[in-house]
């Protein structure tokens, strides 16, 4: 019987130093990865504040249950008279200044907006996305005279705008 009782003990207190050993390491896993984190978020805020950008919207996405990842989002608004053809080598060298590794950074220039998206974080995670975002203000001024012209084209001129106008006639024609 003690032999029995004994071998219990053993196998228990196996498993107990098993699970200390497992929390252990997930706290240095998640302890290590939180360090990272804030060290990287600390850049993050520091080019934000260099290249002077209203910052928009912020919001962070907590992952995973047993570790915890962070991944912060930040949209900025870029402002109608910065100079964007610098931007896109600007951000890529304050975070390369920084130590921060890059994970992608590519531009995307649409009908209705300019946008820069840049994943940064550690060697191994992607710990932040910046977007920088620059809305198109569209302003048109059409002076013509269409005539007595009932043809598709000016239909279809009308059409492709796609955006609200006005239409005066200026009356005077015979």
């Amino acid at each position: 019987m003690k032999k029995k009782s004994h071998k219990f003990l053993y196998i228990a207190i196996i498993i107990v130093l098993c699970i200390i050993i497992a929390g252990l390491f997930l706290q240095l896993r998640i302890s290590t990865y939180q360090n990272n984190f804030l060290q990287i978020d600390l850049k993050v805020k520091e080019l934000t504040k260099t290249l002077n950008l209203p910052l928009i919207e912020e919001k962070e996405i907590r992952g995973r249950f047993f570790l915890p990842e962070l991944q912060q989002e930040k949209t900025l608004s870029i402002p109608f008279d910065y100079p964007l053809d610098t931007l896109l080598l600007q951000i890529q060298e304050e975070l390369s200044l920084r130590l921060v590794k890059i994970h992608q950074l590519e531009e995307k220039d649409s009908k209705d907006q300019y946008q820069i998206l840049a994943k940064v974080g550690s060697e191994s995670r992607t710990t932040h996305t910046l977007r920088f975002i620059l809305k198109k203000i569209k302003i048109a001024l059409l002076i013509d005279d269409f005539g007595y012209s009932k043809g598709g084209v000016v239909d279809v001129f009308l059409e492709d705008l796609n955006i609200p106008f006005t239409i005066s006639v200026i009356p005077g024609t015979p």
